[in-house]
């Protein structure tokens, strides 16, 4: 018998804080998510923000780690 392996996507929590609403709240997203994909799903520009992780500005492109707290600073508006 041939071992074989199933794929499965699990789910990783981070924690989203937005100082200038006063929002913390946690969310699930995929262990394949990146910052960037998070920020734009949900509903930011990615050239109006900074994320900060430990308060340390980290790249839209970094993946996704279990127990992860955002910090998404809001620089400039669209107006």
């Amino acid at each position: 018998m041939k071992p074989f392996f199933i794929w499965v996507s699990i789910p990783l929590e981070v924690t989203l804080k937005i100082p200038q609403k006063e929002i913390v709240k946690k969310i699930s997203v995929s262990e394949k998510s990146s910052i960037g994909s998070i920020i734009t799903d949900l509903g930011y520009d990615l050239d109006t923000i900074v994320v900060l992780n430990n308060d340390k500005p980290i790249p839209e492109t970094e993946k996704i780690t279990e127990n992860l707290t955002l910090t998404v600073l809001e620089i400039t508006s669209k107006g």
